[in-house]
């Protein structure tokens, strides 16, 4: 593993560390296919850090594959062999970059993230667990200058954080794992103005497929179409011949996320992105997190719910809505909530409720 890799918050030591520096030695042994790290066993039941979801490979003549479980956006989750070699790519040195540790270790962004730092011969700064408010104090001890987590968890480190993020002498933010909207790229812009902000499109099987840095939301249709991307008839993405399970539309050049195909929300024939309706939601002062989903009705077959993590009240969050969304696309049932569930890849489970 390269020397000065990690940077640990104040010398605390976490269930994270312990999850962090094994993994990173398994990957660096697999990209660089030298085989001194211990690989376990896959056959039923094995797990590797307390995961069941990650197994590397222990056939010494595998040339640095890797066994993932997919979140399940197309479908129930599989497992994935991946080649790390094939998923290099060619980067700059970057020693001065500190990256700032916040994904569930074992899923293809943390993988991802590991790679480019090894590649760049960066460091990473590694909290004691991934709760805003640990991300916080290590960001501002360890002086981050590279962000790579969720369009969520960025507004909670900033609710947790606030004003004292600015002080981090941050020069590059990437955004991955779910959709980035507008306001979230704006505000990222708002509190680091040099920095570069970036947002990814990827998948555990196509890996990093596009990224934009250009401020704006969405994805030029002619890079993603450059990695393999056809849009099918109902807008379903599909990369290399194969289904995504993501639904887009096209707007001047660029492709919007309208959602997975099982959230989409259908108000008496007409879908409802839960996308439009979050964005929307999360523009009220206040509001720290939402969650859209379908609600089964008699008559409709679906209306919207939509659960609010944040300082304000129901009536304050259907008054803000009134104006800004379409009368199918307002939420019929909205519930003040103290957590919204999330898949062990940190993606927010839009179940019926």
């Amino acid at each position: 593993m390269p020397p000065g890799l990690f940077r640990t918050h104040l010398g605390r030591e976490g269930r994270l560390q312990d999850e962090v520096r094994p993994l990173a030695a398994l990957v660096c042994g697999l990209m660089s296919e030298d085989f001194d790290v211990e690989l376990v066993d896959i056959g039923p039941g094995s797990q590797w850090i307390g995961d069941p979801d990650l197994h590397p490979i222990a056939d010494l003549r595998s040339s640095g594959r890797l066994s993932l479980m997919t979140s399940g956006t197309s479908g129930p989750p599989k497992t994935l062999t991946l080649t790390l070699s094939e998923r290099r790519r060619p980067c700059k040195s970057d020693p001065d970059a500190r990256w700032l540790w916040s994904y569930v270790p074992g899923r293809w962004a943390s993988i991802s993230v590991l790679m480019h730092v090894m590649e760049t011969e960066g460091s990473m700064a590694v909290a004691s667990d991934l709760s805003p408010q640990a991300l916080v104090d290590c960001a501002l001890a360890q002086e981050v200058t590279h962000l790579a987590l969720t369009p969520s968890l960025f507004r909670l480190v900033l609710a947790a954080g606030g004003s004292r993020l600015r002080d981090t002498p941050v020069r590059q933010v990437t955004f991955g794992g779910e959709t980035t909207s507008q306001s979230v790229l704006d505000m990222a812009r708002d509190m680091w103005p040099g920095a570069r902000i970036t947002h990814v499109l990827a998948t555990t099987e196509a890996g990093d497929i596009c990224s934009a840095s250009d401020g704006l939301a969405g994805y030029p249709w002619e890079r993603v179409s450059r990695a393999g991307g056809h849009l099918a008839s109902d807008g379903e993405l599909h990369i290399s011949g194969s289904p995504t399970g993501d639904l887009w539309e096209m707007k001047r050049g660029r492709i919007f996320h309208v959602g997975r195909r099982y959230e989409v929300i259908n108000v008496g024939g007409i879908k409802i992105s839960p996308h439009t309706v979050e964005d929307a939601a999360l523009q009220l002062p206040g509001v720290l997190e939402v969650a859209a989903y379908p609600v089964p009705n008699a008559l409709l077959g679906q209306v919207v719910g939509l659960d609010v993590i944040g300082t304000v009240d129901v009536h304050e969050v259907r008054h803000h809505l009134i104006t800004r969304l379409d009368k199918h696309a307002r939420p019929s049932l909205i519930r003040i909530v103290d957590r919204i569930e999330r898949s062990a890849g940190g993606k927010i489970k839009r179940n019926v409720k």
